[in-house]
């Protein structure tokens, strides 16, 4: 599993133009498929270079981004490692967007971490709330 994680992050990593969102994709379907690879990818160094892809504009890594986000944030670990890394002004920014991908992948990593009540309270403080309502 950790050999698969660190292709997938090694991929994202070299990827240039249109690659990354076809990299970034390949990364959020297999953290879909397969729970095993969250701890690993997260380890392996994704979590840097999906936030960077986040603040990109590419709609469609950003997109996906947030659904390979998505994926693992519903273990509690993983989950503080993603909040660490500084996903949730991100995640907020695409929900207010409003690009239909984008806020449908970025909700649904909210609401993940929304499970937490510690995240719930900095989601609160960087602005979630409003465009929620």
């Amino acid at each position: 599993m950790a050999g698969d994680a660190e292709a997938l992050v090694a991929r994202l990593r070299g990827a240039r133009g249109g690659q990354a969102s076809a990299a970034v994709a390949e990364l959020a379907t297999a953290a879909w498929v397969d729970e095993s690879l969250h701890a690993p990818l997260a380890e392996a160094g994704a979590l840097p270079l999906l936030v960077a892809l986040l603040r990109s504009t590419d709609a469609a890594a950003q997109a996906h981004a947030a659904d390979a986000l998505s994926a693992p944030a519903f273990d509690e670990v993983v989950r503080k490692r993603i909040v660490d890394a500084g996903v949730l002004p991100e995640l907020v920014s695409l929900v207010r967007a409003g690009n239909v991908d984008d806020t449908r992948n970025a909700l649904l990593a909210i609401g993940w971490f929304a499970e937490d009540a510690p995240t719930r309270l900095l989601l609160v403080g960087e602005g979630a709330m409003p465009p929620l309502v």
